[in-house]
């Protein structure tokens, strides 16, 4: 219910982006239909994933699901840039409504409603009424209980009773929607290596966005539909990372967990990140140094599908780490990241074209890939220490009081 909402106001919001003349409006109808495309690629997707699949089968389905996201991306840029080619570049909207119009009906039509309002009632005994048996004035048989009969007695009646359920008073509506929740992830001890990974891998796909049609042009004398071709190799990186982002995290984690006698912490999968460590930093280096030092063009090409591979394996790892470590609040946790990765990539977006005019292709993204190696090679302590550092804060008495969750959210992993 909640993907078909997002998809009809995505649907609704496409067309008035081309219907104004002037800024205002296209910028009003982009920043509602973000936000419902946002509440529901990051939020619904990544809750529905984590709650039907297990704790060792995650992995692969959220790498097809992040391989998904590059996927669609990429795709985009490239049939945009076709399109721009022959049609005015109002016509990608229409383009947009018609997919989200789609994805609405298929929703709607494939997808049941699956609301069940439970009734907290639990079953009670039945008293059984049976006949006396006609005695007779001859002779009464009395049976003498045995000493086992006894005891059985006895332990029947200690046993503790069924409590009955208590209804919790509903809150108000002030209370419902405000906006700092009980659940005080950002106090966490693991939560900002997920929220710098997501940021950072995000912020260099949105960088590459807003530069590579210029550059391209600019340096290669590239055509806008010519430039949104390169991202082809955007497309080819996410499929071949969806191996290294689900089955290649799964062994690494599964392998440990053989080494620990069987038990499994969420800091097992963190050894796969090792593989986005390389490919990152690489990614910016083979983008800047094609840019600045007028290579052929096939290097930043190949730089910008490193980019994609990277997002699809890093924040694959990174997110189902998170997702097992505090699964049953597992909606603030989607919902904390993805603020920190929005805010992250405006910052990177924002501040790309000036750090470029200033420093030039090589040295902006020289340093940009510095800091993504940085980042990436965070998962080291995490790994080593995360438990121990995780246990300890646990008892913390601000952690005691904002992050712990109610009962009813314990799903036993």
């Amino acid at each position: 219910m909640e993907d078909d909402r997002c998809t009809s106001h995505v649907l609704l919001c496409s067309p008035f982006a081309v219907s104004g003349v002037g800024l205002p409006n296209p910028m009003r109808a982009n920043l509602r239909r973000d936000f419902s495309s946002v509440l529901e690629q990051e939020l619904v997707a990544s809750l529905t994933i984590t709650d039907i699949f297990f704790l060792h089968q995650r992995g692969k389905v959220m790498g097809i699901y992040n391989c998904t996201l590059s996927l669609g991306g990429a795709f985009g840029l490239v049939v945009f840039g076709m399109t721009l080619k022959t049609q005015d570049w109002r016509v990608i909207y229409w383009i947009a409504a018609a997919l989200a119009g789609f994805c609405t009906l298929v929703m709607l039509f494939t997808i049941p409603e699956t609301n069940y309002n439970r009734v907290n009632t639990v079953p009670r005994a039945v008293p059984i009424h049976t006949a006396a048996p006609p005695m007779s004035g001859a002779s009464i048989d009395v049976k003498v209980s045995k000493p086992e009969d006894e005891d059985r007695l006895q332990e029947l009646e200690e046993l503790p009773s069924v409590p009955q359920p208590t209804t919790s008073k509903r809150k108000p509506y002030l209370q419902r929607m405000k906006i700092l929740s009980p659940a005080g992830f950002t106090y966490l001890a693991r939560g900002p290596l997920g929220y710098l990974i997501n940021s950072v891998t995000i912020g260099m796909v949105v960088v590459l966005s807003s530069n590579f049609s210029t550059a391209f042009q600019t340096i290669y004398g590239f055509t806008a539909w010519q430039a949104g071709l390169t991202f082809v190799s955007n497309i080819i990186a996410a499929i071949l990372a969806i191996f290294f982002a689900g089955h290649f995290s799964d062994w690494v984690a599964d392998m440990l967990t053989q080494r620990n006698g069987g038990v499994r912490i969420p800091e097992m999968r963190l050894p796969a990140r090792a593989v986005s460590a390389v490919t990152g930093p690489l990614a910016c280096i083979l983008y800047g140094v094609g840019f600045g030092e007028h290579l052929h063009w096939i290097c930043p090409v190949i730089g910008i599908g490193l980019v994609a591979f990277t997002i699809v394996q890093s924040m694959n790892v990174s997110l189902v780490y998170i997702l097992d470590s505090y699964h049953p609040i597992a909606g603030e946790v989607i919902v904390t990241q993805s603020t920190f990765k929005a805010c992250f990539s405006f910052l990177l977006s924002f501040y790309t074209d000036p750090w470029v005019e200033k420093d030039g292709y090589l040295g902006a993204f020289g340093a940009m890939g510095g800091i993504v190696g940085a980042i990436l090679l965070g998962f080291i302590p995490f790994f080593l220490y995360g438990d121990r550092l995780r246990r300890a804060s646990w008892k913390w008495p601000v952690i005691r009081k904002m992050a712990h969750w109610s009962e009813d959210r314990e799903v036993g992993e």
